[in-house]
């Protein structure tokens, strides 16, 4: 971030295995979106730049309707879950979006 590196993320949909988390689908149903659509805003609220790809244009089309914003304890949620992926977890704690450091902020603003 402070020498102004975009970081891509690179498959954002895990290759389509994402796609069934219990938690990912949880959340489309509550923001009235597509899982797809979920981990792109997720990675772009983390100050990524997410390239997902499809051959299909509907779904194509819906990658790009993102005008949602993911809340807060949503966020927290989404960071918290498990992975079986040391580069996410690697991603993630180099960009600086600790999950405990947001849940410990989350219990302070109660």
């Amino acid at each position: 971030k402070e020498k102004n590196i975009l970081v891509e993320a690179y498959s954002p949909l895990a290759t389509g295995n994402i796609l069934h988390s219990k938690k990912i689908v949880e959340l489309a149903s509550k923001y009235n979106v597509t899982p797809a659509q979920i981990c792109i805003r997720f990675c772009l609220q983390i100050n990524t730049l997410p390239l997902p790809q499809s051959t299909h244009p509907m779904r194509i089309e819906q990658n790009f309707k993102i005008d949602f914003k993911i809340s807060e304890n949503d966020m927290t949620d989404l960071l918290l879950l498990k992975t079986e992926s040391a580069i996410l977890k690697l991603s993630i704690d180099t960009l600086g979006f600790s999950p405990e450091r947001r849940a410990v902020s989350r219990t302070q603003a109660s």
